[in-house]
């Protein structure tokens, strides 16, 4: 943990989307840090100083559904949250909410990354791999092998529906509760869980 005026930015210092890419990216040592790396993400993007160095209780926070949906619903906050059965259903009524130029976190399936509308499509943000991070196509084929999408889930024999979540990460920007919540992020160097020796999940 850290508190907050450790991480905060001076105006000048603000990085751009590239620098963040830089700071943040590694291959992926833990079973999945991708929600707490999206919202460190999401922390260097309104102006907070964050790094995420993967694993514990940062891992653990972040990727609880019921943690991603609640920094959804934060005061002031433009988010969607779809909860269905189809996952791609989900997603795809959450793509057709967005506007181009703004960057969105985005939680579907058994992943979640910052993402973007593009001319002709969409793109998803790689923070995950050794040698191979930034923004690629995201296609249906992506959502289905790198975001684990599945069009039911079932738990014995019984379906069930699981939230879809879009948050117009700018909406975040000098939001406290969102602060306070990094203050989740695993920021120690010695516990660091990322490098050329992991791989995405």
């Amino acid at each position: 943990h850290l508190s907050l005026h450790q991480f905060r930015y001076q105006v000048d210092h603000a990085l751009t989307p590239d620098e963040i890419i830089a700071k943040l990216c590694g291959g992926d040592q833990t079973k999945g840090s991708c929600s707490s790396l999206g919202f460190a993400y999401v922390g260097n993007h309104v102006g907070l100083d964050v790094t995420d160095f993967r694993g514990g209780e940062s891992q653990n926070f972040f990727s609880m559904n019921s943690n991603i949906v609640a920094i959804a619903k934060l005061p002031n906050v433009n988010s969607v949250i779809e909860t269905v059965v189809d996952d791609f259903k989900g997603t795809n009524a959450l793509l057709k909410t967005m506007t181009e130029s703004k960057l969105y976190y985005l939680a579907t399936g058994q992943h979640a990354a910052i993402i973007r509308k593009v001319a002709g499509g969409y793109e998803y943000l790689e923070l995950q791999s050794a040698r191979n991070n930034g923004f690629f196509k995201l296609t249906t084929d992506v959502l289905k092998r790198r975001f684990g999408c599945k069009h039911s889930h079932t738990r014995f024999g019984t379906k069930y529906a699981l939230p879809n979540v879009l948050i117009d990460i700018d909406s975040l920007q000098g939001n406290k509760e969102f602060e306070q919540l990094l203050n989740y992020l695993n920021t120690a160097t010695d516990k660091q869980m990322k490098g050329a020796s992991g791989y995405t999940k």
